[in-house]
């Protein structure tokens, strides 16, 4: 049986197809989306994650209906040269004009199993 049958329809995909996108649902004061790779089987790359105090801090300038796909674009540029999976938290401190300022290995990180 395929694996396809079993993993749910991804909430984005690039333009490959071979990074997939979910969004999780709130567990803690953070938006977050998981990122997984396509290839012979689904392989978890990253949760990426943002603090509720980022998106709504002014210099920020992100929105809550669109930080989602935020997440998820900018997550692209980096989620494949992460070596092994982790949970990485973007705080206010991390973004300025709706752009990550700091680069992806120095943002907070879990490296816990999912």
């Amino acid at each position: 049986m395929s694996n396809e049958n079993i993993v749910p329809q991804p909430d984005f995909k690039s333009d490959s197809s071979e990074v997939i996108g979910y969004i999780n649902e709130t567990v803690d004061p953070c938006y977050s989306v998981s990122f997984m790779k396509k290839d012979d089987k689904y392989t978890d790359l990253v949760e990426l994650k943002i603090t509720h105090a980022a998106v709504a801090s002014t210099h920020c300038k992100l929105q809550p209906d669109t930080i989602h796909r935020w997440l998820y674009l900018t997550g692209l540029k980096f989620v494949e040269k992460v070596d092994e999976f982790k949970t990485l938290v973007i705080t206010s401190k991390d973004v300025v004009d709706g752009q990550l300022i700091n680069h992806w290995s120095q943002l907070n990180f879990s490296n816990a199993n999912k």
